[in-house]
This record gives structure tokens, C-alpha cells and sequence, in this order.
């Protein structure tokens, strides 16, 4: 990446070599320099990744007190969020309805109505719960989305159900081909949206990619990280 097109006229001869043939070195000399160009990271990584898209609730949930909506109402409104943010926490789905309602304290009222909600959904066959975090039941393999858009309460780590987490490693260790852990992990924090590399971020991406080593979703080779 450094020397690209030095490199590819060493990779050139070595094939030709293994082949037996010969390489004719003004033939090598001609392919340009400026044909191989190196794309920093910190411009190319990463921006091929979709933003977060969060759900917008209709005005009408403002117009009274959650508990005084009928509960098919409820219901809807949190299958409207799942559905365009699955997989999605628990908590970010309260934090959208609650800021559509304009409330800005969570009571034991309202939580026991949103557990209902998500019963019902649950119910309904169109929302599945795995753990912590509510999932549109027609969605088999999450989407890639960087978060950097989202604000700084909804950009934490808990947030990212383990599933998207994989998929996010197993993409970057793919676009890369082969990858070291070290070099690995700040582009999947910045594919995930987060620009700055904490301590703490990076000893939970490394425990996520470790998880997706034993889980088989990629592989290491001596120090190299790849997929199957």
C-alpha cells in the first residue's frame, strides 16, 4: 500500500516467474505511477457505510399522556421504531417515543406501558426480543450503519446488538482481504460511526472480534485476521 506500483511490478515477475515466462522490464517500466494511487484511511475507510436512519413518530403521540393512548396506538408506534431501526435496545426504542411525546423523565407508569407495548408486539408475530434488544421479525442479517450521526447519548457500545457488532468485523476483515487485530480496530470503530478510539472502546472491539473468531465468523492466519 505504501509503493503500489512497485509492488505490483514485484508481483507481476514473481507470477511470470512461477509460470516460467519472462517478464520484459520496459514493459514493467511503463505501467504508470499515477494509475495506483493510496486512499488514506481516514478518508476511505468507512464511507461506503449508510448512516443510522432513526424512526420519526407521528405528532399525535404528543397530544396526551402515553397511558391515556388506546394500546393498539402504543403498539404501532414501537413496531414503527424496530422496523426502521431493528436490530434496536430497549432503551434507545423508550428514548424515541419519549422524546416524541415530549417527556423527559421515565415513571414506573411509563415503563410498565412500553413492557406492554412490546408484549403486544411480541404478541403480534411482528417483533422479536433477543436479550436486550428488539428485532423486526422479518430481518434475518442486521445492516451495516455508522452511528456518527446519531448524538452522544445514543452512541454507546451497549447500544449495537452483538449480531450487527459481527457483521460490521466481518465486513471490515473481508474489504481488507487480511488484516492484523491492531489494524483492525479502529476501522471498525470508525465504520461503526466513532470517531475517537477510547481505551474502553478498543478492549470492547477486541473482545467482540475475539468472539467473532470463536464464534467462526472469521479466522486467524499466524497474525493475520480473515474470512472464510
Amino acid at each position: 500500500f505504501r509503493h503500489p506500483a512497485r509492488e505490483l511490478r514485484r508481483l507481476i515477475a514473481a507470477i511470470e516467474n512461477a509460470r516460467g515466462g519472462n517478464v520484459d522490464n520496459q514493459d514493467m517500466d511503463a505501467i504508470p505511477e499515477e494509475d495506483y494511487t493510496m486512499i488514506r484511511e481516514d478518508e476511505g475507510e468507512g464511507s461506503d457505510v449508510p448512516l443510522y436512519e432513526m424512526a420519526v413518530l407521528p405528532e399525535e403521540i404528543a397530544t396526551k399522556d402515553l397511558h391515556q393512548h388506546p394500546a393498539d396506538k402504543l403498539r404501532s408506534w414501537l413496531e414503527m421504531v424496530v422496523r426502521v431501526e431493528s436490530p434496536v435496545h430497549v432503551e434507545e426504542v423508550t428514548r424515541r417515543i419519549l422524546d416524541a411525546a415530549d417527556v423527559s423523565r421515565v415513571g414506573n407508569r411509563i415503563r410498565e406501558v412500553l413492557k406492554q407495548a412490546i408484549a403486544d408486539a411480541v404478541g403480534s408475530d411482528s417483533v422479536v426480543v433477543k436479550e436486550e434488544f428488539l428485532w423486526d421479525a422479518t430481518m434475518d442479517t442486521p445492516l451495516v450503519r455508522s452511528r456518527m450521526n446519531l448524538p452522544s447519548a445514543s452512541r454507546k457500545m451497549t447500544y449495537i446488538a452483538p449480531e450487527e457488532l459481527q457483521v460490521v468485523i466481518e465486513k471490515v476483515v473481508g474489504d481488507a482481504i487480511a488484516i492484523t487485530m491492531t489494524a483492525a480496530i479502529p476501522i471498525i470503530a470508525k465504520t461503526l460511526g466513532f470517531a475517537r478510539v477510547t481505551e474502553d472502546l478498543r478492549a470492547d472491539l477486541q473482545e467482540a472480534v475475539e468472539k467473532a473468531l470463536a464464534d467462526g465468523v472469521i479466522y486467524q492466519d499466524d497474525e493475520w485476521l480473515k474470512i472464510k
